[in-house]
C-alpha cells in the first residue's frame, strides 16, 4: 500500500508495463504448453510413422530412433501437459517453470538439428516436427527455428524470475475527514 495525500486515490502493485509483461508471459507458457501437448499427441497417434521418419534420417539406429521417439513424445506430453495443469492452477507463479522447460525442449530440438545440419539424412525426409512437418526438412532452418525458440524462452524465464508475482492487487483509498 502507498501512502498518498489525504484524498488521492493509489495503487500499489505492478505497474502497466510489468502487468502487460506478465500477461504476454502467461499467454506464451499456455501456448508453449499446448503446442507441445499438441506435438505429443499428434505424434503418438501414430507413433509407428514417428518412428520411421526418425530412423530415416540415419543419425541413431533402428532401435535407439524408437526409443527416442517414444522417449521424445513422452517428454513433449509431460512437459505439455505439466505446463497446461501448472498454468491453470498456479498461474503466474508458474510461468517461469514452464517457459524455461520449454526452454529446454526446445534446446534438445536444437540439438538435433544440429546433427542433422553436419550430417544430413541420406535422403530427403521430414523432419516429423508435428504443425510444421514438410515433406523435406530444412535443418539449418530447423535449428535456426529451435534456438530462437529456446532462447527467447529462457530470457522469458528470465525475465519472470527476476519479477516479484503479486497475486493480487491491493487498492487504498484515503479521503480527508469531513469538516463539521
Amino acid at each position: 500500500m502507498m501512502t498518498a495525500a489525504p484524498g488521492v486515490i493509489t495503487f500499489a502493485g505492478p505497474k502497466p508495463c510489468a502487468r502487460l509483461a506478465a500477461a504476454a508471459l502467461l499467454l506464451v507458457a499456455l501456448g508453449v504448453s499446448l503446442l507441445l501437448l499438441y506435438s505429443g499427441i499428434e505424434k503418438i497417434a501414430d507413433l509407428e510413422t514417428f518412428k520411421r521418419v526418425v530412423v530415416s534420417h540415419g543419425l541413431l539406429s533402428s532401435s535407439v530412433a524408437g526409443l527416442a521417439s517414444t522417449a521424445l513424445v513422452i517428454v513433449e506430453l509431460l512437459v505439455g501437459g505439466l505446463g497446461l495443469v501448472l498454468i491453470l492452477t498456479r498461474g503466474q507463479r508458474a510461468v517461469g517453470l514452464v517457459l524455461l522447460a520449454g526452454a529446454v525442449v526446445f534446446l534438445v530440438f536444437a540439438g538435433y538439428a544440429a546433427a542433422l545440419t553436419i550430417r544430413p539424412p541420406p535422403e530427403p525426409t521430414s523432419c516429423g516436427c508435428g504443425l510444421l512437418a514438410s515433406g523435406e526438412a530444412n535443418w539449418g532452418v530447423i535449428l535456426t527455428r529451435s534456438v530462437i525458440a529456446a532462447s527467447l524462452l529462457a530470457a522469458g524465464a528470465l525475465f519472470s524470475a527476476t519479477r516479484p508475482v503479486q497475486v493480487a492487487t491491493s487498492h487504498s483509498v484515503s479521503a480527508q475527514p469531513a469538516l463539521e
